[in-house]
């Protein structure tokens, strides 16, 4: 499964600059990146995404659903940043390990409801439900059956099917 992730390796460079981003990837210090050595700020967006940034989005919001949103590009060049500014045990700027520590701040509030994603409306509904049950103990499989009509969301689609006749839910 690819990762998402939602900047380029020209979003890391206008962070870093052009010599920024050499100084720190040019392994064989010619003055130029070759592909291997843009490989490592690939790498670098890739875990950015992966380890900082979808575990606190994914709970609310679909990560192909951000795919071009621009917080999250510029979110994502900054941790990739500090990461290829840090690659060969160097220390890291300190502009950018503020930033980034409030870029962590701010999603970890996202995920935790205090603030949404600027200019993105959520994936999923985060409203709490109420499902109410029946138990019907003289049935030996699935004795529980959902109450629809006190529910406040329907029951869910895999595996369910509705019986016309009783109009119940049971599993199949």
């Amino acid at each position: 499964m690819a990762i998402q992730t939602y900047c380029t390796i020209a979003n890391v460079k206008s962070i870093l600059s052009d010599h920024g981003a050499e100084a720190f990837a040019d392994d064989n210090l010619d003055g130029s990146l070759s592909a291997g050595e843009e490989q490592y700020i690939t790498d670098a967006i890739s875990r950015a995404a992966a380890l900082k940034m979808n575990i606190y989005l994914s709970g609310r919001y679909d990560l192909s659903d951000l795919a071009s949103n621009g917080w999250c590009q510029w979110a994502n060049a900054t941790f990739a940043a500090l990461l290829v500014s840090m690659r060969r045990n160097n220390p890291a700027p300190q502009s950018l390990l503020a930033e980034t520590q409030e870029l962590t701040e701010t999603l970890k509030a996202i995920q935790a409801g205090r603030m949404p994603l600027p200019d993105q409306s959520e994936s999923y509904d985060q409203r709490p439900t109420v499902s109410n049950f029946d138990v019907e103990r003289w049935r030996a499989r699935w004795p529980v059956r959902v109450r629809e009509d006190e529910s406040t969301k329907p029951v869910p689609s895999s595996g369910i099917t509705r019986h016309t006749a009783t109009g119940r839910y049971t599993a199949d």
